[in-house]
């Protein structure tokens, strides 16, 4: 039997639409992401990320879309 929502007793919410920023995993380089949209206004309500062990990582960010032309103005997205 599939397990739904409903026989594990919680809610699904969403979707929620998020970008993905690659970079260098170098000390620093996510506070630099947040520094830059904290500079133009954008606020990231939800992020997470994971190291790739070759000296690279990828960087999840949640914001209001109304926000994501701003944001992806600044940052190091392809």
């Amino acid at each position: 039997m599939q397990e739904t929502e409903d026989t594990l007793g919680f809610e699904l919410d969403g979707p929620y639409e998020a970008m993905l920023v690659p970079g260098d995993d170098v000390l620093g380089s996510v506070s630099t992401l947040h520094d830059k949209l904290f500079q133009i206004d954008v606020n990231v309500y939800a992020c997470s990320g994971v190291a790739g062990g070759n000296g690279r990582y990828g960087y999840v960010l949640y914001i209001d879309p109304r926000e994501y032309e701003r944001a992806v103005a600044v940052l190091p997205i392809d």
